[in-house]
Order: C-alpha cells, then structure tokens, then sequence
C-alpha cells in the first residue's frame, strides 16, 4: 500500500511528539545524544559527552540589574528561581526569599565573595585579591554593628591578624595597616564619634587586661602610640580609669626598659607646640582620694631626677624650668605648689636643688607668699639640712618678703626643732675669701634680733628675753708679765672666747711694778683691731686704776701703780671687733 510523504512525515512527528511527553511523565527527564538514561538524583539530566564538535551549553534566562530589580514582587513565592545580570556587578542571582517579594543572592565569580561562604564555611578560605581592592559597605545600615567578628572557643590566638612584611616602603609616605575614618557632620548635639573603641572584660586569677597593646621596633624612631588632634578643643591622649577595686590604679602607665648607652630614655615624653594662650607639655590633675598627686616621680636606682624641668626659650617674658602652683581653699589642710622630698641611704640627699646661671640676676629659688605663710619652709630630719644653698658668685640664698603683712614680714626664717642633740635654726658659715662674712646685716638693713620678732629699741642688735652667748672648743691663752713679780699667777676661765670672757692675775713676789700686767693672746685673729671693754669683778680689782690695749692677735691690761703681792685682781672682758 501507497502512502503519500506528508502523511508518513505527519506519522513520524506524532510519533516523537508522544514519545517525549511519555519521558517527561516518567520521574526524570535526560537529554542526551547517545540514548543513556538520565541520573537518578536530577529531575533534568542535560548530557553533551557523546555530542560530536564544539560542546553546548545550558542558557539561563539573562536580564539587566533594572530588570531583575523589577522582579518585585513575583507573581508566586519562587524560591530558588535563578538568572544571570548581564550588567553592573554582573553573575548568577538565585531567590531564597519564601514570599512573593524576592531575595537575591549573588552566586561567587572573580569580583565578588559570596555571603553563604562567610557565613557558614565548610573549611579554611584564603580571601586573595593580588593588586586589586576588596570593598565592603553597608550603605543603609543605622544602629547595627556592621561587621562583626566573634569567638567563644579562642584561648590564645589571634582574633583578626592584619600583617605586611613589605620592603617597598615609599619615601616620605605611609604605609597604614590599618585606617579609620569617621567623616560628616553630625547635626545632633553630644553625639560623639570614636576612632578605635576597645572593651577588655576578662576575668581571671592574676591575669592581665590590655585595652590596647602596641609594639614597635626597627626603624630609627618608633611611636608606640602617635596622636594628633588637629582642631577643636581636645586631648592628643586621655585615659580614664574608674575603678574602685583595691590595689594600685593607673589612669596612664608608661615604662621604659632596655640598655641605653648614649641615648636618653623617655617614660613619658609630651611636647606642645603652636601659638596658643598656654601650651602644656603635660597636665596632671588629681583629686577626690585621702592624698592626691598631680605627677609622682619615682627614680630606682643610678643618678637620676624624679622631676626634671627644663626651659630653653630665649623670648621676652618670665621662663620657668619648672612651675608649680596650688590653689583653692584649705580650711584645716596643707596646700604645697612644689613638693620635694628625698629619702635614701646614700651620700646625700636633696629634697629640691634650684641652680641658676649665665643670667645678669640668677636666683637658684624664687619664692613668693601672698598674706601670711612661708616663702620657703624646710624641714630635715637626721643629720641634714633644711635649706642647703650654693652660689658661684651672687648670693647662696636670698629672702624676701614684700606686702603689707598684718603680724610682721619675714624674709627668711629658720626653725630646728626636735629631740636631737643640737638643733640649729640657722647656720651660716663664710671662708675662704679676704673678708668672710657668715651674717651681714647692711646698715640700712635694719635690725638683728633675738628672742623677739621685733625690736622695741633703734639698736640694730636686740636681744629680748634672752642671752647673748659666746662660745669656743678653746679659750685664750694669758701669760702675766714680770712687772707683776715673780712668780706671778694668772688664769683664764674655762669658758671664755676670743668675744668675752673672764681672768685674774695675782702678785708675785719681789719687786712690783705698774705698767703691762698680763697679755691675753685671741685663739683666732681678728681682722681689724677690736675694742676691747674691761670690767673690775672683786674689790681689789675695782680700787686699782688699770687700762687695755689691743690689736688683731691680742690685748694687754696695765696698772697706773705697782700691785701688791699675794693680791688678786679679777676681771670680765667682752671684745668687739671695730
């Protein structure tokens, strides 16, 4: 039997036709070129191995990043429904949202780090970009924190480890391994922006809580921590520590450790510079605790300075090396602008030491009170001293004291007290010149007074309500002359001086005659011929007519009339240099 071509071809289409309908009823669909089943696991199974040439490929649905944005919403919830962007941040996107409103996720290529991978990683991952940038924003993003990196297994490794061991340093640039920016204007008040915020709460026994440790090494100079402020009011660096446990607590701790040969070591070295009102080098301020300390200063060992302050400036103006000031108000306290003190067992100690040179006027310590107080007070305890001063030229220590004060002015004052073998409130000691003067008291200087701050009298020396003592290791020496005959006896008391004193001398035997009687010889010269004043202490001395003569070494008594023998003559002498 005949049959046409068209009928036989319609007989093959619809032959083909039902044969692919009854594949897609079956449980999977393959598509292949060489008759094999499809893989049991996938519902479409496309096979190009047996296809002969070139190799095909699967075609997704391609749309634009303003077309796939327009998938919203869809007209069914399609989870898993995928596409490629041909445009902009260019890949696969599949939908994992479960409503009509879908949710994109980018499948990874060369340019971008899929999330899933962040998220819920099944191993190690190497993030590798070579010469290009990894750019992360989080435009929108308000109150939440944006990138968040945890872990509660950690024990003793690195949480984030940023490291370069780059030797292309360029000249006079930076290389920042890690930067910061925080831009804008903000138009609340009180809002404030921070750089780096970091909270350490660890607890454990003897343990240690570093909010930020830095460590720097191998360049020629290495900051720790380097910062600047560079408008507004601010602090370059400002450290609060709040808290109440026992034990020592430090708003800023600083060490410097290591073997320095011909190099100085800074703890803490703060420099201020600009055209400000007041620059600082640094600012201590402390209170609210039983005893405060703007700056404690502590030195261990070799020769060292627990505060040292210096002042090269050469403008116009008032330069302090160091300046310290109190104020306030202490109704029952003790307010110190400057507070010395030094205690060890070495050769010696100084509570403060002021030096001053080169200047037409050099003061080693300027001090000034307003109303009643002290300019300087000193105390010693032991074998030192209160106030030790020293001057190559000029004047070792000099007081002043201006204002009008309502109990008196004092330009120095000195008190030893205590239960020691001898206390001296004052000790002046002048050698080693022509002229050594321990105390001068100008003629215009007013008066010395002991035993009284004030002087009833226009003497220049007052002594009230007490003595006026003069003391020697040694007394003078008297040998009698042989106008007082033979044999003649002389004494001098045990506790006399060079400035007063008392002696007798008794007649000797034979032949006595007036004129020089005894030589009393100074245990130390004067510089000047003194006075020397002669009072008779027993009767005989007093009925005889005698006279004195001095020079530097000694003085002479003589008789108008001979003495008689056997007979003791007594007097007192007080010497004073003219």
């Amino acid at each position: 039997m005949y049959f046409p071509k068209s009928l036989i071809h319609s007989a093959l289409v619809v032959f083909f036709v039902s044969s692919f309908f009854n594949q897609l009823s079956a449980q999977n669909v393959g598509i292949n070129f060489n008759g094999a089943a499809p893989n049991a696991s996938a519902a479409f199974d496309v096979d190009v191995t047996a296809l002969a040439g070139q190799k095909k490929g699967l075609l997704m649905p391609r749309v634009t990043l303003a077309e796939r944005m327009a998938m919203s919403p869809l007209l069914t919830p399609a989870q898993g429904l995928m596409v490629y962007q041909t445009n902009d941040a260019e890949g696969f996107y599949y939908n994992t949202s479960t409503t009509n409103i879908p949710t994109w996720v980018t499948l990874q290529n060369n340019n971008l780090i899929r999330y899933d991978q962040l998220l819920n990683p099944s191993a190690s991952k190497l993030l590798s970009f070579g010469g290009n940038r990894a750019l992360f924003t989080f435009e929108g993003l308000t109150t939440n924190s944006a990138f968040n990196l945890s872990s509660e297994t950690i024990t003793s490794g690195v949480l984030l480890n940023i490291n370069s061991s780059s030797a292309a340093g360029v000249a006079s640039a930076n290389t920042e391994m890690l930067k910061i920016y925080r831009g804008g204007i903000s138009v609340n008040a009180d809002h404030r922006a921070i750089g780096v915020s970091s909270k350490i709460d660890h607890q454990g026994p003897n343990s240690s809580n570093y909010g930020g440790y830095y460590d720097v090494s191998g360049a020629t100079i290495n900051y720790g921590v380097f910062s600047i402020v560079r408008s507004g009011q601010g602090f370059g660096i400002r450290t609060t520590n709040n808290s109440t446990d026992e034990g020592n607590q430090y708003g800023v701790f600083s060490q410097k450790i290591g073997n320095l040969i011909n190099s100085d070591g800074f703890a803490v070295a703060g420099s201020a510079l600009g055209t400000a009102a007041n620059n600082y080098g640094g600012q201590f301020t402390a209170a609210g605790g039983n005893t405060n300390f703007g700056v404690f200063a502590r030195i261990f060992d070799k020769v060292g300075y627990g505060v040292y302050g210096q002042n090269s400036s050469g403008d116009v103006g008032t330069q302090y090396g160091m300046y310290g000031e109190k104020t306030g108000t202490n109704a029952f306290g003790i307010g110190y602008g400057v507070f010395g003190r030094a205690i060890n067992d070495g050769a010696a100690n100084f509570g403060g030491r002021f030096e001053a040179s080169g200047a037409t006027q050099n003061t080693g310590v300027s001090a000034t009170v307003d109303g009643n107080g002290y300019a300087i007070t000193a105390t010693a305890t032991g074998t030192g001293q209160g106030i030790y001063a020293e001057t190559v030229g000029g004047a070792a220590m000099w007081g002043r004291k201006n204002g009008n004060g309502g109990s008196g002015n004092i330009g120095v004052k000195g008190e030893a007290i205590g239960a020691s073998s001898i206390n001296t409130g004052g000790f002046f000691l002048a050698s080693g010149a022509t002229n050594n003067y321990a105390l001068v008291v100008p003629s215009a200087g007013g008066r010395v007074s002991f035993g009284s701050v004030s002087s009833v009298t226009d003497a220049v020396l007052s002594i009230n309500d007490g003595h006026f003592q003069a003391q020697a290791p040694f007394e003078p020496t008297i040998q009698a002359n042989v106008n007082a005959g033979i044999l003649a006896g002389s004494a001098i008391s045990s506790i006399s001086s060079d400035v007063a004193g008392s002696f007798s001398i008794t007649g000797g035997s034979g032949i006595l005659n007036a004129g020089l009687q005894a030589t009393i010889t100074f245990r130390k010269a004067y510089t000047y011929s003194p006075i020397v004043i002669l009072t008779p202490t027993n009767s005989s001395a007093a009925a005889k007519a005698v006279y004195v003569t001095a020079n530097t070494t000694s003085f002479s008594l003589f008789f108008t009339s001979p003495g008689a023998t056997n007979i003791t003559y007594s007097f007192n002498y007080m010497v004073i240099e003219n």
